[in-house]
C-alpha cells in the first residue's frame, strides 16, 4: 500500500512539473511574439503639404500624393523600394521608384496637383524642363531619346535615334537643356570601349 501511494505521489509531482513547464513555454512564446510585433515601428521619412513617405518598419514603405483639394492621386501601402518624391514646380509632383540597378530601371510618374491628373509611367528618365520630360526607350536594339509633354504627348513629342550608343543598359547618362530652351545636350557612351561623347538635339 505504501509503495502504491509513493508511485501515485511521484506521478502527481511529474504531472504538475509538466504543466508548469508548459505554462512557462506559453508565457515565453507570448512575450517573444509581443516583442516581435512591437519592433515594427513606422517612421515618416519625407513629408510636405501634398505628399508623405513612411517607412513601415517591416522593410516596406507607404506613400501618398494628394492634390490641392486633399484628394489622393497616388498611394501604396506595401512598396518594397523607397519612393523618392519631389516638387518640380508649384503644381507638379514627381514620384520615382528604383526597380533595379541603374538609370534604366527607374520608373517615374508625375502628378498635377492643381488639375488632379496623373501621367503615364516613364522608365529611364534623364531630366525635365518646362512641361516636358526626357527619357530613353530601347527598341529594336537601338536607343531613342524622347522629349514629350509630361501629361499630353499630343502637345509636344520628339524622338531622336542614338545609333552608336554602347550596347549596355545605362548607355545614356545625362541630358541638359540650354538656357534658351532650344538645344538638348545628351551625354552617352559609344562603342565597345564605352567612350563618353555628346549629342546635340535641336528642339522643333
Amino acid at each position: 500500500m505504501k509503495k502504491l501511494c509513493c508511485w501515485l505521489l511521484i506521478i502527481i509531482v511529474i504531472t504538475l512539473c509538466g504543466c508548469s513547464v508548459s505554462k512557462q513555454d506559453e508565457e515565453t512564446t507570448e512575450v517573444v511574439s509581443l516583442t516581435e510585433t512591437s519592433s515594427y515601428t513606422s517612421e515618416i521619412i519625407d513629408e510636405s503639404d501634398y505628399y508623405k513617405v513612411i517607412y513601415n518598419g517591416d522593410f516596406t514603405y507607404s506613400y501618398e500624393i494628394r492634390d490641392k483639394s486633399g484628394n489622393i492621386l497616388l498611394s501604396d501601402n506595401s512598396e518594397k523600394e523607397e519612393p523618392h518624391i519631389d516638387m518640380l514646380n508649384d503644381n507638379t509632383v514627381k514620384l520615382m521608384i528604383q526597380r533595379g540597378t541603374g538609370l534604366a530601371t527607374q520608373v517615374t510618374t508625375y502628378c498635377n496637383i492643381e488639375q488632379g491628373t496623373v501621367s503615364d509611367k516613364f522608365s529611364y528618365v534623364l531630366t525635365e524642363f518646362d512641361k516636358n520630360t526626357v527619357y530613353i526607350q530601347y527598341r529594336d536594339n537601338v536607343h531613342y531619346i524622347i522629349i514629350q509633354n509630361i501629361f499630353d504627348k499630343n502637345e509636344f513629342y520628339q524622338e531622336s535615334k542614338i545609333s552608336d550608343a554602347s550596347p549596355i543598359a545605362d548607355a545614356i547618362t545625362n541630358a541638359e537643356i540650354s538656357e534658351d530652351g532650344k538645344i538638348l545636350t545628351v551625354t552617352y557612351h559609344t562603342g565597345e570601349d564605352c567612350l563618353e561623347t555628346k549629342m546635340l538635339i535641336a528642339l522643333k
